[in-house]
Parts: C-alpha cells; sequence; structure tokens
C-alpha cells in the first residue's frame, strides 16, 4: 500500500482540510482540537502512537496521543481517514486509540469499539488464553476479564491494498442472523465478525440472566457461526451448544431438587411423578417442566449455585464429550482431568469416603459405576473439587492434570 500523499491524521493535513471539510467555519472547530500538541512526532517515543505502518522498510507512526487533547483529535482523523487503511491496520489503530481514549476519561466512539474488540477476539483466539472462576462458581471467557492483550502498534502493510471494513453495513438477512428469536422478535445479531464477538462477550457476562432453554438456543447458534470462521468455541458457549440429552443427568437433577424442598412439602409428590414420567418426555419438554417446578417450589434462585441446583438445562443435558477412559479429558480454568484418571479413581477403595461430602450415597453409588456420565451431570463446583481430589490421589502413572504442568491438544 502506497501511503505518500494520502491523508491519515492530522500531521498529514498540512492545509486542515479535513478539518475545512467536516466543521466549515473556524468557530465550529472544538476547543480540544485547537489546543492539541503541535510537537514534532518526530521527537517522540513510539508508545505515542497508537499505529506504525511498516511498508517497504519505511516506518509511518499515525495517531499520536500523548496528550488527552491530542489523542481526541487523532480519534477525529481516524473516524475521517481511517478508512484508507487495510483491516488489520484499522483494528490495531482502533484499539490502541480505544485504550487511550478511556485511560484519559473519554468513551471511545462505537465503531472504534467495535474494531477494537475484533482485534481483541482475534488476539485472544490466537494466544488461547486460560478462564477464571467468578464468585458464583462459573466459567467466564477472559475477554474482558483479564490484564490488557499486548497487542502491537506495529502492523506491516507492504503490498496490501486499502480495503475499509464494511461488516457493521451488512445487515441480518434471517433468523440464522441473530442468536435469539423468541416470540416473534429476533435479538443479538450475529451475523458479522464484530457482532459476534460482543454477542460471545455478552453471554459470559448475562448468563445467569437468560431463560435456561434460551441458553441453548443462543449458544447453539452463536456456535455454529463461529465454526463456520474456524475459531474455537469458548467453553461458556460450548456448555449449552454441543449438548446431548442424558439420563444420568435427569436422575442427578431430580435427586438435587428432592434435596432442596422439605420432606413434607406437596412438592416431593409432584417431584416423584415427574421422575416416573420424564423418560417418556422429550427432552425440551422436560426443560420446560423443570423450570416450572423450580419457580413453583421456590428454588429456582439457586440454579448453578454451588450448593444449589443445577439449572433446567443441564438437569436434562450434558455436554458431548469423547467418553472412553483414555481420551476423554474435562478442563475447566486451570483445571484438567482425563477419563483414565478418573477411572482409576473410582476403582479405588477410598473413593466413596472422599466422594461423600461432596455426594449424596445415591450419587456416589452411581458416580463408582458410571464415573465419567455422573462426573459430566454436576455441577462445576462439584466438578472442580473432584478433579482435584483425583489429582491429590494420582499415582502418577497418568499426564498431569493441571494446566500448568500439561498442555492439551
Amino acid at each position: 500500500m502506497i501511503t505518500a500523499g494520502i491523508v491519515l491524521d492530522q500531521y498529514d493535513d498540512v492545509h486542515c482540510e479535513v478539518l475545512k471539510r467536516t466543521f466549515q467555519e473556524p468557530g465550529n472547530v472544538p476547543d480540544m482540537f485547537k489546543t492539541a500538541s503541535t510537537d514534532d512526532p518526530a521527537n517522540l517515543p513510539d508508545e505515542c502512537f497508537a499505529l506504525i505502518l511498516m511498508d517497504r522498510g519505511q516506518r509511518m507512526r499515525k495517531y499520536a496521543m500523548h496528550t488527552p487533547d491530542t489523542c481526541a483529535k487523532s480519534t477525529f482523523y481516524f473516524m475521517e481517514c481511517g478508512g484508507k487503511l487495510p483491516p488489520e491496520a484499522q483494528k490495531t489503530a482502533a484499539f490502541h486509540l480505544a485504550e487511550s481514549l478511556a485511560l484519559n476519561g473519554m468513551q471511545p466512539p462505537d465503531a472504534i469499539l467495535k474494531l477494537a474488540n475484533a482485534a481483541v477476539l482475534e488476539w485472544r483466539a490466537s494466544n488461547r488464553p486460560a478462564q477464571v472462576l467468578d464468585a458464583a462458581g462459573r466459567v467466564q471467557s477472559q475477554l474482558a476479564k483479564v490484564a490488557r492483550p499486548e497487542l502491537s502498534n506495529v502492523v506491516d502493510i507492504t503490498g496490501l491494498h486499502a480495503e475499509p471494513i464494511q461488516m457493521e453495513q451488512v445487515r441480518p438477512s434471517s433468523v440464522a442472523d441473530f442468536a435469539l428469536v423468541k416470540e416473534g422478535q429476533a435479538k443479538y445479531p450475529i451475523n458479522t465478525f464484530d457482532r459476534l464477538t460482543r454477542a460471545v462477550d455478552y453471554f459470559g457476562r448475562h448468563e445467569m440472566e437468560f431463560n435456561p432453554e434460551d441458553r441453548m438456543q443462543y449458544c447453539t447458534k452463536v456456535a455454529a457461526k463461529i465454526n463456520e470462521i474456524g475459531l474455537e468455541v469458548p467453553a461458556h458457549i460450548r456448555k449449552y451448544a454441543n449438548a446431548i440429552r442424558d439420563n444420568y443427568a435427569v436422575a442427578i437433577a431430580i435427586s438435587r431438587r428432592a434435596e432442596a424442598i422439605p420432606a413434607y412439602s406437596d412438592h416431593q409428590a409432584t417431584l416423584v411423578g415427574i421422575a416416573k414420567e420424564a423418560s417418556a418426555m422429550p427432552g425440551e419438554f422436560l426443560v420446560a417442566v423443570f423450570e416450572e417446578f423450580d419457580k413453583m417450589a421456590g428454588i429456582d434462585d439457586s440454579w448453578d449455585l454451588p450448593n444449589g441446583v443445577p439449572n433446567p438445562v443441564l438437569s436434562v443435558y450434558r455436554e458431548k464429550k469423547a467418553e472412553s477412559g483414555d481420551d476423554y479429558i474435562w478442563d475447566h480454568g486451570n483445571d484438567r482431568l482425563t477419563g483414565l484418571a478418573l477411572n482409576r479413581f473410582s476403582a479405588e477403595g477410598d473413593a466413596r469416603k472422599m466422594l461423600s461430602d461432596l455426594l449424596s450415597v445415591d450419587q456416589v453409588d452411581e458416580f463408582v459405576k458410571n464415573p465419567i456420565p455422573i462426573f459430566e451431570s454436576l455441577p462445576d463446583p462439584q466438578k472442580i473439587q473432584i478433579a482435584r481430589i483425583v489429582t491429590d490421589n494420582s499415582d502418577g502413572n497418568d499426564p498431569s492434570h493441571t494446566m500448568s504442568q500439561a498442555t492439551i491438544g
């Protein structure tokens, strides 16, 4: 890409043509643009620029941001002229401008945030970040919870053509372009890369605000879009998207609900009726039955809590994974468990005693007979505790069980 003669930032616009075209009259120009630094850019360090272009061995530093007013003026020029840059350069500049604006107490424009989010998602996809466990016991993607990604501000544009990103101009055209379609309304568009990025991040932060059946539809459609572009589906999306019905999960779910309501409650009789008919109910119908029962019994506020009941979807379905003892692998943040280790542990004489504080007697019996499916039916906090018990009691013949000691894949 040849940049000579192309106006990209304030230092290229020596005659202020962009300002004149936009504001018409000098009195309309924002005051902060008038007070922006006029320092010679050659005297500034590289980190003071949102973008460093490499073109046939030449370095061109664009969009200075060493003072708040200068950053604001650079943002204006990027919004007006940045579309002349190749997509990678646009996303890189947007990321650094958005960060600088936020540090200076200014709200980045939506268009810059969208490009910056796309840059972050691409960086995290290539760096395969770990995951963190929040206070409620859920796994959340690090998209919004980790330290700043180390995105370089240097982009090699040699031989590239300027192709403005047009993603947000693509309108959704069908129900497949939305993550959730319900009661005649389509919500959460996912037909572009940046919209898909926001959908992934949004679900990670607001999972508990969705009805259980909506979670499955949302995640299934988001996962399908992610698979189309060849990226890895985050664990918090995969949990609902790659699900199969599991009778063990249903049995555990009924047991946990029986423990959560008083023994003398009329709801116990209702639960017995559900248990008798559960195997004949279609999966989606059984999810709805569990949801309605939990609301009637007043236990729906304990969904997914460490000592609560599994939410209706996870009461019927589990994530589909390989289940042979040798190739089954479960990972959750820094915890990792193989089927080989799990099967060995369940066969040991002390397994029942070690599990008795975590599971009911019936659950322990089922676990010893069928460790992998029962393990998969449990809520995340119990899985983590069991994985750590198995790790602590490993004889060392199985691969390490922590992400810090072993590499998956």
